[in-house]
Protein backbone atom coordinates (compact mmCIF):
# COMPACT_ATOMS: atom_id res chain seq x y z
CA UNK A 1 0.00 0.00 0.00
CA UNK A 2 1.45 3.02 -1.38
CA UNK A 3 1.78 6.37 1.03
CA UNK A 4 -0.27 8.36 -1.42
CA UNK A 5 -2.92 5.65 -1.05
CA UNK A 6 -3.11 6.09 2.43
CA UNK A 7 -2.72 9.70 2.13
CA UNK A 8 -6.60 9.58 0.55
CA UNK A 9 -7.52 8.82 4.02
CA UNK A 10 -6.88 11.87 5.16
CA UNK A 11 -3.79 13.00 6.96
CA UNK A 12 -0.70 10.62 7.72
CA UNK A 13 -0.78 8.82 11.11
CA UNK A 14 2.68 8.11 10.97
CA UNK A 15 4.89 5.22 9.86
CA UNK A 16 3.57 2.51 12.88
CA UNK A 17 -0.11 2.88 12.21
CA UNK A 18 0.47 3.40 8.48
CA UNK A 19 2.37 -0.01 8.52
CA UNK A 20 -0.53 -1.43 10.84
CA UNK A 21 -3.14 -0.29 8.55
CA UNK A 22 -1.28 -1.70 5.28
CA UNK A 23 -1.57 -5.43 6.57
CA UNK A 24 -5.15 -4.83 7.13
CA UNK A 25 -6.37 -3.43 4.51
CA UNK A 26 -3.58 -6.32 2.35
CA UNK A 27 -6.53 -8.93 3.87
CA UNK A 28 -9.31 -6.99 1.43
CA UNK A 29 -6.70 -7.29 -1.78
CA UNK A 30 -6.52 -10.61 -2.80
CA UNK A 31 -6.08 -11.53 -6.28
CA UNK A 32 -9.07 -13.47 -6.24
CA UNK A 33 -11.50 -11.09 -4.90
CA UNK A 34 -14.44 -10.31 -6.51
CA UNK A 35 -16.95 -7.66 -5.33
CA UNK A 36 -18.97 -9.55 -3.21
CA UNK A 37 -15.86 -11.61 -1.38
CA UNK A 38 -14.39 -7.69 -0.85
CA UNK A 39 -17.83 -6.63 0.52
CA UNK A 40 -17.36 -10.02 3.01
CA UNK A 41 -13.63 -8.60 3.77
CA UNK A 42 -14.26 -4.97 4.24
CA UNK A 43 -17.06 -6.06 6.72
CA UNK A 44 -14.64 -7.90 9.02
CA UNK A 45 -12.00 -5.55 8.13
CA UNK A 46 -13.74 -2.99 9.94
CA UNK A 47 -14.31 -5.07 12.63
CA UNK A 48 -10.65 -6.63 12.64
CA UNK A 49 -9.24 -2.62 12.65
CA UNK A 50 -11.46 -1.69 15.74
CA UNK A 51 -9.69 -4.42 18.02
CA UNK A 52 -6.45 -3.69 16.87
CA UNK A 53 -6.12 0.02 16.43
CA UNK A 54 -8.59 1.86 18.47
CA UNK A 55 -6.62 2.22 21.65
CA UNK A 56 -3.95 3.62 19.79
CA UNK A 57 -5.72 6.05 17.33
CA UNK A 58 -9.95 6.40 16.86
CA UNK A 59 -9.19 9.01 14.41
CA UNK A 60 -7.15 6.50 12.13
CA UNK A 61 -10.05 4.05 12.93
CA UNK A 62 -12.77 6.23 11.37
CA UNK A 63 -11.08 6.51 8.66
CA UNK A 64 -10.45 3.21 7.54
CA UNK A 65 -13.90 2.65 8.27
CA UNK A 66 -14.87 5.54 6.17
CA UNK A 67 -12.41 4.40 3.49
CA UNK A 68 -13.79 1.08 3.71
CA UNK A 69 -17.50 2.55 2.83
CA UNK A 70 -16.20 4.39 -0.04
CA UNK A 71 -14.50 1.51 -1.59
CA UNK A 72 -18.24 -0.50 -1.29
CA UNK A 73 -19.92 2.43 -3.13
CA UNK A 74 -17.62 2.79 -5.99
CA UNK A 75 -19.39 1.46 -8.93
CA UNK A 76 -16.89 -1.03 -9.68
CA UNK A 77 -15.02 -2.10 -6.68
CA UNK A 78 -13.37 -5.03 -8.40
CA UNK A 79 -11.90 -2.85 -10.40
CA UNK A 80 -10.71 -0.85 -7.92
CA UNK A 81 -9.17 -4.12 -6.34
CA UNK A 82 -7.86 -5.32 -9.73
CA UNK A 83 -5.21 -2.22 -9.65
CA UNK A 84 -4.36 -2.43 -6.44
CA UNK A 85 -3.24 -6.36 -7.18
CA UNK A 86 -1.82 -5.93 -9.95
CA UNK A 87 0.40 -3.16 -8.67
CA UNK A 88 1.54 -5.84 -5.88
CA UNK A 89 1.39 -9.14 -7.90
CA UNK A 90 3.55 -7.37 -10.21
CA UNK A 91 6.10 -6.10 -8.02
CA UNK A 92 6.68 -9.90 -6.55
CA UNK A 93 6.65 -11.01 -9.71
CA UNK A 94 9.54 -8.37 -10.59
CA UNK A 95 11.33 -9.37 -7.78
CA UNK A 96 11.84 -12.86 -8.80
CA UNK A 97 12.77 -12.28 -12.52
CA UNK A 98 15.62 -9.97 -11.42
CA UNK A 99 16.86 -13.14 -8.83
CA UNK A 100 16.27 -15.63 -11.54
CA UNK A 101 17.99 -13.62 -13.85
CA UNK A 102 20.81 -12.92 -11.46
CA UNK A 103 20.53 -9.05 -12.56
CA UNK A 104 23.51 -7.13 -11.21
CA UNK A 105 21.96 -3.58 -10.03
CA UNK A 106 18.89 -5.32 -8.75
CA UNK A 107 17.50 -2.20 -6.32
CA UNK A 108 18.02 0.01 -9.31
CA UNK A 109 15.68 -2.26 -11.62
CA UNK A 110 12.63 -2.16 -8.72
CA UNK A 111 13.16 1.35 -7.59
CA UNK A 112 12.61 2.24 -11.43
CA UNK A 113 9.78 -0.23 -11.85
CA UNK A 114 8.51 0.84 -8.60
CA UNK A 115 8.34 4.24 -9.53
CA UNK A 116 6.46 3.34 -13.39
CA UNK A 117 3.75 1.69 -11.17
CA UNK A 118 2.84 4.43 -8.81
CA UNK A 119 -0.54 6.46 -9.33
CA UNK A 120 -0.12 8.45 -12.74
CA UNK A 121 0.48 12.51 -11.94
CA UNK A 122 2.55 14.43 -13.92
CA UNK A 123 5.03 13.06 -16.37
CA UNK A 124 8.40 11.46 -14.71
CA UNK A 125 11.44 12.97 -15.12
CA UNK A 126 13.48 9.93 -15.49
CA UNK A 127 13.25 8.98 -19.20
CA UNK A 128 13.60 5.05 -17.82
CA UNK A 129 10.52 5.30 -16.13
CA UNK A 130 8.97 7.24 -19.20
CA UNK A 131 9.72 3.75 -21.05
CA UNK A 132 8.04 1.38 -19.02
CA UNK A 133 5.10 3.29 -19.01
CA UNK A 134 5.00 3.68 -22.34
CA UNK A 135 6.11 0.56 -23.84
CA UNK A 136 5.27 -2.07 -20.85
CA UNK A 137 2.00 -3.51 -22.50
CA UNK A 138 3.69 -3.76 -26.29
CA UNK A 139 4.04 -7.04 -28.10
CA UNK A 140 6.15 -9.78 -27.32
CA UNK A 141 7.64 -9.10 -30.41
CA UNK A 142 8.40 -5.51 -30.44
CA UNK A 143 10.82 -5.94 -26.97
CA UNK A 144 13.31 -8.40 -28.24
CA UNK A 145 16.18 -5.55 -28.12
CA UNK A 146 14.42 -2.80 -25.49
CA UNK A 147 16.00 -2.10 -22.03
CA UNK A 148 16.29 -4.95 -19.77
CA UNK A 149 14.15 -2.95 -16.84
CA UNK A 150 11.54 -2.56 -19.46
CA UNK A 151 11.28 -6.15 -20.79
CA UNK A 152 11.47 -6.88 -16.81
CA UNK A 153 8.69 -4.73 -16.27
CA UNK A 154 6.48 -6.04 -18.97
CA UNK A 155 7.21 -9.58 -18.45
CA UNK A 156 6.25 -9.17 -14.62
CA UNK A 157 2.88 -7.61 -15.73
CA UNK A 158 1.85 -9.99 -17.91
CA UNK A 159 2.66 -12.51 -14.83
CA UNK A 160 0.37 -10.34 -12.81
CA UNK A 161 -2.17 -10.97 -15.20
CA UNK A 162 -2.13 -14.54 -14.76
CA UNK A 163 -3.48 -14.30 -18.34
CA UNK A 164 -3.07 -18.23 -20.34
CA UNK A 165 -0.49 -16.70 -22.62
CA UNK A 166 1.42 -15.21 -19.68
CA UNK A 167 4.37 -18.12 -20.00
CA UNK A 168 5.07 -18.12 -23.83
CA UNK A 169 5.10 -14.37 -23.51
CA UNK A 170 7.46 -14.31 -21.06
CA UNK A 171 9.97 -16.76 -22.54
CA UNK A 172 9.58 -14.86 -25.65
CA UNK A 173 10.68 -11.59 -24.16
CA UNK A 174 13.34 -12.59 -21.26
CA UNK A 175 14.72 -16.06 -23.28
CA UNK A 176 13.81 -17.98 -20.39
CA UNK A 177 12.08 -21.27 -20.99
CA UNK A 178 8.45 -22.13 -19.71
CA UNK A 179 9.46 -24.97 -17.78
CA UNK A 180 11.91 -22.83 -15.47
CA UNK A 181 8.98 -20.22 -15.34
CA UNK A 182 6.57 -23.12 -13.69
CA UNK A 183 8.90 -23.98 -11.05
CA UNK A 184 9.27 -20.31 -10.08
CA UNK A 185 6.10 -18.98 -10.35
CA UNK A 186 3.47 -21.56 -9.46
CA UNK A 187 3.11 -21.51 -5.67
CA UNK A 188 1.66 -18.02 -6.50
CA UNK A 189 -0.36 -19.27 -8.83
CA UNK A 190 0.48 -16.50 -11.57
CA UNK A 191 -1.16 -18.58 -14.12
CA UNK A 192 -4.15 -19.50 -12.83
CA UNK A 193 -6.92 -18.08 -14.33
CA UNK A 194 -9.32 -15.76 -12.14
CA UNK A 195 -12.12 -17.43 -10.22
CA UNK A 196 -16.11 -16.63 -10.81
CA UNK A 197 -17.04 -18.42 -7.80
CA UNK A 198 -17.30 -16.36 -4.93
CA UNK A 199 -17.85 -18.99 -2.34
CA UNK A 200 -13.92 -20.67 -1.99
CA UNK A 201 -12.94 -16.76 -2.16
CA UNK A 202 -14.43 -15.58 1.21
CA UNK A 203 -13.54 -19.05 2.33
CA UNK A 204 -9.28 -17.67 1.22
CA UNK A 205 -10.11 -14.30 3.33
CA UNK A 206 -11.03 -15.95 6.51
CA UNK A 207 -8.59 -18.09 6.31
CA UNK A 208 -6.37 -14.93 6.27
CA UNK A 209 -8.28 -13.25 9.15
CA UNK A 210 -8.04 -16.26 11.32
CA UNK A 211 -4.11 -16.34 10.29
CA UNK A 212 -3.90 -12.54 11.13
CA UNK A 213 -5.45 -13.58 14.52
CA UNK A 214 -3.38 -16.58 15.51
CA UNK A 215 -0.37 -14.37 14.90
CA UNK A 216 -1.70 -12.09 17.36
CA UNK A 217 -2.59 -14.77 19.62
CA UNK A 218 0.91 -16.07 19.41
CA UNK A 219 2.88 -12.60 20.49
CA UNK A 220 0.67 -12.46 23.65
CA UNK A 221 3.20 -13.95 25.91
CA UNK A 222 4.99 -10.47 24.95
CA UNK A 223 2.39 -8.89 27.36
CA UNK A 224 3.90 -9.69 30.37
CA UNK A 225 7.79 -8.84 29.83
CA UNK A 226 9.36 -5.52 30.80
CA UNK A 227 13.09 -6.46 30.16
CA UNK A 228 14.07 -5.95 26.11
CA UNK A 229 16.15 -9.00 26.28
CA UNK A 230 14.11 -11.18 27.26
CA UNK A 231 10.95 -10.26 24.75
CA UNK A 232 13.23 -10.29 22.18
CA UNK A 233 14.48 -13.56 22.79
CA UNK A 234 10.57 -14.85 23.79
CA UNK A 235 9.94 -13.14 20.06
CA UNK A 236 12.87 -14.84 18.38
CA UNK A 237 11.69 -18.57 19.23
CA UNK A 238 7.78 -17.38 18.43
CA UNK A 239 8.67 -15.60 15.25
CA UNK A 240 10.97 -18.80 14.11
CA UNK A 241 7.92 -21.19 15.05
CA UNK A 242 5.28 -18.76 13.17
CA UNK A 243 7.50 -18.43 9.91
CA UNK A 244 9.48 -21.80 9.77
CA UNK A 245 12.49 -20.46 9.40
CA UNK A 246 14.94 -18.55 12.32
CA UNK A 247 15.10 -15.22 13.26
CA UNK A 248 17.63 -12.76 14.37
CA UNK A 249 15.81 -10.27 16.40
CA UNK A 250 18.11 -6.51 16.53
CA UNK A 251 17.25 -3.96 19.42
CA UNK A 252 17.67 -0.35 19.33
CA UNK A 253 19.70 0.81 22.46
CA UNK A 254 19.35 3.72 24.17
CA UNK A 255 22.46 4.98 23.08
CA UNK A 256 21.31 4.86 19.35
CA UNK A 257 23.55 1.26 18.85
CA UNK A 258 22.06 -1.60 17.29
CA UNK A 259 22.35 -4.52 19.16
CA UNK A 260 21.67 -8.04 18.07
CA UNK A 261 19.66 -10.14 20.65
CA UNK A 262 18.78 -13.76 20.34
CA UNK A 263 19.85 -17.06 20.90
CA UNK A 264 22.37 -17.37 17.62
CA UNK A 265 26.45 -16.37 18.83
CA UNK A 266 25.62 -13.05 17.04
CA UNK A 267 24.01 -12.23 20.15
CA UNK A 268 25.65 -8.83 21.80
CA UNK A 269 27.42 -8.07 18.18
CA UNK A 270 26.83 -4.08 17.82
CA UNK A 271 25.98 -2.80 14.46
CA UNK A 272 26.44 0.94 13.21
CA UNK A 273 23.78 3.06 12.46
CA UNK A 274 25.36 4.19 9.43
CA UNK A 275 22.45 3.41 6.30
CA UNK A 276 24.52 1.45 4.09
CA UNK A 277 26.28 -0.73 7.52
CA UNK A 278 23.93 -3.47 6.94
CA UNK A 279 20.57 -4.51 6.39
CA UNK A 280 18.71 -3.70 9.70
CA UNK A 281 20.36 0.05 9.64
CA UNK A 282 19.13 0.26 5.83
CA UNK A 283 15.36 -1.07 7.15
CA UNK A 284 15.22 1.02 10.55
CA UNK A 285 16.32 4.48 7.79
CA UNK A 286 13.32 3.37 5.79
CA UNK A 287 10.91 2.31 8.00
CA UNK A 288 9.67 -0.47 5.43
CA UNK A 289 10.74 -4.72 4.60
CA UNK A 290 14.00 -4.78 2.69
CA UNK A 291 15.98 -7.78 1.48
CA UNK A 292 19.44 -8.20 0.18
CA UNK A 293 21.34 -11.00 -1.64
CA UNK A 294 24.20 -11.81 0.52
CA UNK A 295 26.28 -13.11 -2.70
CA UNK A 296 26.09 -9.88 -4.20
CA UNK A 297 29.73 -8.10 -4.22
CA UNK A 298 30.11 -5.24 -1.67
CA UNK A 299 27.54 -7.04 0.72
CA UNK A 300 28.49 -6.04 4.45
CA UNK A 301 29.93 -9.21 6.06
CA UNK A 302 27.51 -8.75 9.22
CA UNK A 303 24.62 -9.32 6.50
CA UNK A 304 26.40 -12.10 5.28
CA UNK A 305 26.78 -13.99 8.31
CA UNK A 306 23.31 -12.89 9.59
CA UNK A 307 22.25 -15.05 6.33
CA UNK A 308 24.25 -17.96 7.07
CA UNK A 309 22.45 -18.09 10.76
CA UNK A 310 18.91 -17.65 8.78
CA UNK A 311 20.65 -20.29 6.32
CA UNK A 312 19.82 -18.25 3.28
CA UNK A 313 21.43 -16.61 0.24
CA UNK A 314 18.73 -13.64 0.81
CA UNK A 315 18.37 -11.67 4.01
CA UNK A 316 14.97 -10.27 4.65
CA UNK A 317 14.48 -7.81 7.44
CA UNK A 318 11.27 -5.94 9.05
CA UNK A 319 11.29 -2.87 11.30
CA UNK A 320 8.99 -3.09 14.58
CA UNK A 321 7.60 0.69 14.61
CA UNK A 322 6.53 2.30 17.77
CA UNK A 323 6.25 4.45 16.06
CA UNK A 324 9.68 5.23 15.88
CA UNK A 325 12.15 2.28 15.16
CA UNK A 326 12.83 -0.32 18.11
CA UNK A 327 13.88 -3.22 16.67
CA UNK A 328 14.51 -5.30 13.44
CA UNK A 329 13.94 -8.37 12.54
CA UNK A 330 15.80 -10.73 10.08
CA UNK A 331 15.01 -14.05 8.41
CA UNK A 332 15.06 -15.91 5.42
CA UNK A 333 13.37 -14.61 2.16
CA UNK A 334 11.25 -18.21 2.01
CA UNK A 335 9.49 -17.20 4.54
CA UNK A 336 5.81 -15.77 3.60
CA UNK A 337 6.25 -11.72 3.61
CA UNK A 338 2.15 -11.29 4.46
CA UNK A 339 2.89 -13.42 7.99
CA UNK A 340 6.55 -11.67 8.61
CA UNK A 341 4.77 -8.19 8.28
CA UNK A 342 1.99 -9.84 10.71
CA UNK A 343 4.72 -10.61 12.85
CA UNK A 344 6.12 -7.31 13.27
CA UNK A 345 2.99 -5.17 13.28
CA UNK A 346 1.58 -7.56 16.38
CA UNK A 347 4.80 -7.56 17.96
CA UNK A 348 4.75 -3.78 17.89
CA UNK A 349 2.24 -3.23 20.27
CA UNK A 350 3.75 -5.01 23.37
CA UNK A 351 7.30 -4.04 22.20
CA UNK A 352 5.78 -0.36 22.59
CA UNK A 353 5.13 -1.38 25.93
CA UNK A 354 8.21 -2.35 26.62
CA UNK A 355 10.01 0.70 25.13
CA UNK A 356 7.61 2.91 26.64
CA UNK A 357 8.70 0.82 30.52
CA UNK A 358 12.16 1.55 29.92
CA UNK A 359 11.70 5.32 28.87
CA UNK A 360 10.30 5.56 32.32
CA UNK A 361 12.68 3.62 34.35
CA UNK A 362 15.39 6.04 32.90
CA UNK A 363 13.22 9.15 33.83
CA UNK A 364 12.81 7.56 37.17
CA UNK A 365 16.50 7.32 37.49
CA UNK A 366 17.19 10.55 36.30
CA UNK A 367 14.90 11.86 38.79
CA UNK A 368 16.43 10.32 41.54
CA UNK A 369 20.26 10.66 40.36
CA UNK A 370 19.20 14.71 40.45
CA UNK A 371 17.79 14.47 43.95
CA UNK A 372 20.68 12.96 45.15
CA UNK A 373 23.24 15.32 43.36
CA UNK A 374 20.90 17.97 45.09
CA UNK A 375 20.95 15.71 48.56
CA UNK A 376 24.84 15.92 47.52
CA UNK A 377 25.55 19.63 47.30
CA UNK A 378 23.37 20.32 50.01
CA UNK A 379 25.73 17.95 52.80
CA UNK A 380 29.13 19.43 51.01
CA UNK A 381 27.54 22.82 51.73
CA UNK A 382 26.57 21.58 55.84
CA UNK A 383 29.91 19.90 56.12
CA UNK A 384 31.97 22.95 54.94
CA UNK A 385 30.35 24.93 57.73
CA UNK A 386 31.94 22.84 60.77
CA UNK A 387 34.94 22.33 59.14
CA UNK A 388 35.31 25.64 58.68
CA UNK A 389 34.95 26.37 62.22
CA UNK A 390 37.36 23.37 63.24
CA UNK A 391 39.69 25.14 60.49
CA UNK A 392 39.45 28.15 62.43
CA UNK A 393 39.96 27.34 65.94
CA UNK A 394 42.65 25.72 64.85
CA UNK A 395 44.48 28.69 63.76
CA UNK A 396 43.52 30.53 66.96
CA UNK A 397 44.95 27.67 68.93
CA UNK A 398 47.98 27.80 67.02
CA UNK A 399 48.83 31.76 67.36
CA UNK A 400 48.33 31.13 70.97
CA UNK A 401 51.07 28.03 71.22
CA UNK A 402 55.28 29.05 70.94
CA UNK A 403 56.59 29.11 67.66
CA UNK A 404 58.78 26.11 68.40
CA UNK A 405 56.31 23.95 69.92
CA UNK A 406 55.87 20.52 68.43
CA UNK A 407 51.88 21.28 69.04
CA UNK A 408 51.64 23.93 66.57
CA UNK A 409 53.39 21.92 64.03
CA UNK A 410 50.75 18.83 64.43
CA UNK A 411 47.99 21.37 64.24
CA UNK A 412 49.66 22.46 61.04
CA UNK A 413 48.80 19.30 59.90
CA UNK A 414 46.18 19.02 61.29
CA UNK A 415 44.25 21.57 59.59
CA UNK A 416 46.20 20.82 56.53
CA UNK A 417 43.65 17.29 56.16
CA UNK A 418 40.55 19.46 57.37
CA UNK A 419 41.52 21.50 54.04
CA UNK A 420 42.03 18.24 52.48
CA UNK A 421 38.88 16.97 53.23
CA UNK A 422 37.31 20.15 51.71
CA UNK A 423 39.01 19.83 48.80
CA UNK A 424 37.66 16.34 48.45
CA UNK A 425 33.99 16.73 49.61
CA UNK A 426 33.90 20.16 47.09
CA UNK A 427 35.17 17.89 44.10
CA UNK A 428 32.12 15.35 44.61
CA UNK A 429 29.73 18.62 42.88
CA UNK A 430 32.28 20.74 40.48
CA UNK A 431 31.44 20.03 37.31
CA UNK A 432 32.56 18.64 34.55
CA UNK A 433 34.67 21.59 33.03
CA UNK A 434 35.83 22.68 36.69
CA UNK A 435 37.21 19.04 37.16
CA UNK A 436 39.23 19.08 34.03
CA UNK A 437 40.67 22.10 34.34
CA UNK A 438 41.41 21.40 38.41
CA UNK A 439 43.20 17.69 37.14
CA UNK A 440 45.34 19.76 34.89
CA UNK A 441 46.37 21.86 36.65
CA UNK A 442 47.34 19.14 39.95
CA UNK A 443 49.23 17.38 37.06
CA UNK A 444 51.53 19.91 36.35
CA UNK A 445 52.92 20.16 39.79
CA UNK A 446 55.79 19.26 41.40
CA UNK A 447 55.90 16.83 44.65
CA UNK A 448 58.64 15.81 47.32
CA UNK A 449 57.72 12.38 47.91
CA UNK A 450 60.15 11.85 50.84
CA UNK A 451 58.65 15.01 52.43
CA UNK A 452 54.65 14.19 51.96
CA UNK A 453 55.61 10.61 53.30
CA UNK A 454 56.50 11.80 56.18
CA UNK A 455 54.07 13.76 56.67
CA UNK A 456 51.53 11.02 56.27
CA UNK A 457 53.57 9.20 58.46
CA UNK A 458 53.71 11.75 61.26
CA UNK A 459 50.53 12.69 60.90
CA UNK A 460 49.22 9.31 61.97
CA UNK A 461 51.46 8.08 64.27
CA UNK A 462 50.80 9.97 67.67
CA UNK A 463 46.39 8.59 66.87
CA UNK A 464 47.22 5.24 64.84
CA UNK A 465 50.78 3.56 65.63
CA UNK A 466 51.56 4.70 69.16
CA UNK A 467 48.08 3.51 70.83
CA UNK A 468 48.49 0.24 68.97
CA UNK A 469 51.65 -0.50 70.19
CA UNK A 470 52.99 -0.46 66.74
CA UNK A 471 57.34 0.10 65.48
CA UNK A 472 57.69 2.50 62.70
CA UNK A 473 60.24 2.53 60.36
CA UNK A 474 60.97 4.75 57.16
CA UNK A 475 63.38 4.66 54.85
CA UNK A 476 63.51 7.48 52.67
CA UNK A 477 66.08 8.39 49.22
CA UNK A 478 68.15 11.58 49.90
CA UNK A 479 68.80 11.49 46.03
CA UNK A 480 65.04 11.97 45.15
CA UNK A 481 64.63 15.18 44.35
CA UNK A 482 60.64 16.31 43.04
CA UNK A 483 59.30 14.81 40.71
CA UNK A 484 55.74 15.75 38.69
CA UNK A 485 53.23 14.01 40.40
CA UNK A 486 49.83 15.35 41.57
CA UNK A 487 50.27 15.53 45.98
CA UNK A 488 46.88 15.70 46.57
CA UNK A 489 46.03 12.07 45.00
CA UNK A 490 49.61 10.55 46.29
CA UNK A 491 48.96 11.48 50.01
CA UNK A 492 45.38 9.68 49.71
CA UNK A 493 46.91 6.98 48.06
CA UNK A 494 49.85 6.59 51.45
CA UNK A 495 47.58 7.39 53.98
CA UNK A 496 44.97 4.89 52.60
CA UNK A 497 47.98 2.17 52.75
CA UNK A 498 49.32 3.31 55.92
CA UNK A 499 46.06 3.60 57.29
CA UNK A 500 45.56 -0.08 56.29
CA UNK A 501 48.43 -1.57 57.07
CA UNK A 502 48.40 0.06 61.13
CA UNK A 503 44.39 -1.55 60.82
CA UNK A 504 46.41 -5.21 59.65
CA UNK A 505 48.39 -5.06 62.85
CA UNK A 506 45.39 -5.68 65.92
CA UNK A 507 48.21 -6.82 68.30
CA UNK A 508 50.68 -4.31 67.62
CA UNK A 509 54.18 -4.91 65.02
CA UNK A 510 56.26 -3.33 62.90
CA UNK A 511 55.63 -0.82 59.83
CA UNK A 512 57.53 -0.20 57.34
CA UNK A 513 57.45 2.93 54.75
CA UNK A 514 60.35 2.74 52.12
CA UNK A 515 60.98 5.18 49.63
CA UNK A 516 63.11 4.18 47.03
CA UNK A 517 64.37 6.47 44.16
CA UNK A 518 66.02 3.58 42.36
CA UNK A 519 64.27 1.35 40.54
CA UNK A 520 64.70 0.72 36.97
CA UNK A 521 61.80 -0.59 34.72
CA UNK A 522 60.66 -0.43 31.24
CA UNK A 523 60.21 2.65 30.13
CA UNK A 524 61.97 4.30 32.00
CA UNK A 525 63.00 5.06 36.03
CA UNK A 526 60.56 4.93 38.74
CA UNK A 527 60.01 5.67 42.13
CA UNK A 528 58.90 3.20 44.58
CA UNK A 529 56.70 3.67 47.81
CA UNK A 530 56.54 0.28 49.78
CA UNK A 531 54.55 0.04 53.04
CA UNK A 532 54.93 -3.09 54.64
CA UNK A 533 53.41 -4.67 58.06
CA UNK A 534 54.17 -7.42 59.91
CA UNK A 535 50.43 -8.76 60.68
CA UNK A 536 48.48 -12.15 59.75
CA UNK A 537 49.23 -11.57 55.68
CA UNK A 538 46.03 -11.98 53.11
CA UNK A 539 44.66 -15.24 52.85
CA UNK A 540 45.76 -16.37 48.66
CA UNK A 541 41.87 -16.60 47.81
CA UNK A 542 41.62 -13.02 48.37
CA UNK A 543 45.30 -12.22 47.46
CA UNK A 544 44.23 -11.79 43.48
CA UNK A 545 40.39 -9.45 44.22
CA UNK A 546 42.60 -7.36 46.94
CA UNK A 547 41.88 -4.38 44.36
CA UNK A 548 38.59 -5.47 43.40
CA UNK A 549 35.48 -2.66 44.76
CA UNK A 550 33.66 -4.09 47.40
CA UNK A 551 36.82 -6.60 48.46
CA UNK A 552 38.06 -6.33 52.07
CA UNK A 553 40.53 -7.43 53.61
CA UNK A 554 39.84 -6.66 56.89
CA UNK A 555 36.98 -8.80 57.29
CA UNK A 556 34.84 -5.40 57.82
CA UNK A 557 34.36 -2.58 56.05
CA UNK A 558 33.35 -1.82 52.28
CA UNK A 559 36.48 -2.78 50.69
CA UNK A 560 36.65 0.60 48.87
CA UNK A 561 40.24 1.47 50.15
CA UNK A 562 42.10 -0.23 47.96
CA UNK A 563 40.38 0.07 44.55
CA UNK A 564 40.17 3.66 45.23
CA UNK A 565 44.71 3.01 45.83
CA UNK A 566 44.56 1.12 42.83
CA UNK A 567 42.54 3.98 40.47
CA UNK A 568 44.20 6.88 41.76
CA UNK A 569 48.22 5.17 41.06
CA UNK A 570 46.66 4.63 37.83
CA UNK A 571 45.47 8.01 36.84
CA UNK A 572 48.99 9.14 38.26
CA UNK A 573 50.58 7.14 35.58
CA UNK A 574 52.27 4.30 37.48
CA UNK A 575 51.00 0.97 38.79
CA UNK A 576 50.21 -0.75 42.42
CA UNK A 577 50.60 -4.51 43.06
CA UNK A 578 50.80 -6.49 46.83
CA UNK A 579 52.80 -9.37 48.18
CA UNK A 580 51.71 -11.23 50.57
CA UNK A 581 51.65 -14.68 52.68
CA UNK A 582 49.96 -16.09 55.46
CA UNK A 583 51.37 -15.24 58.82
CA UNK A 584 54.59 -13.25 57.44
CA UNK A 585 52.64 -9.77 56.37
CA UNK A 586 51.90 -7.66 53.75
CA UNK A 587 53.66 -5.29 51.37
CA UNK A 588 51.95 -2.69 49.19
CA UNK A 589 54.63 -1.51 46.24
CA UNK A 590 53.70 1.41 44.20
CA UNK A 591 55.76 2.63 41.17
CA UNK A 592 55.42 6.07 40.24
CA UNK A 593 57.05 7.09 36.65
CA UNK A 594 60.25 9.31 37.80
CA UNK A 595 60.07 12.06 34.76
Amino acid sequence: MSDQQFGSMGGDPGPWLRARAAVLLDLAVDPLLDAPAARVALTELASVVGEVVADHSPALRERLVAAAERLLDSPEPAAVFEKVELHRLGLEATRRLVELLKVVDSQFVLARIEAAWLPEQAEPADPLVRDIRRYQDAPADLLADAHIVVRLAAAARLLARRGPEALAAVSAILGLDEHTLVMRFEDLQFMAPPATDGGPLEDLLRLRIQRFRDVARALLPLADMEDPATALARLEQIASELLGSPVLPVWVERDGVLALHGSSDLAGQQLSTRQDASLAATVLASGALGERDTETYGTPIIDCQCADRVESRTLLAIPILVPEPVAVLLTSDAVDRRDFALVAVHAARWMERIHRFEERLLHTARNYRNAQERRLREIVHEASNPLSVIHNYLHLLGARLDDESAGKEQLGLIGDEIRRTGEILRSLVESPAAASEREAASATGITDVNQLVAEVVELLEPTLTEAAGIEVRMVQSPELGAIPVDGQRLRQVVLNLVKNAVEAMTDGGTLEVVVDAGVASVGGGRVEIRVTDSGPGIPPDLLERVFEAGVSVKGSGRGLGLSIVKRLVEELGGSVFCRSKPGAGTSFVVLLPRH
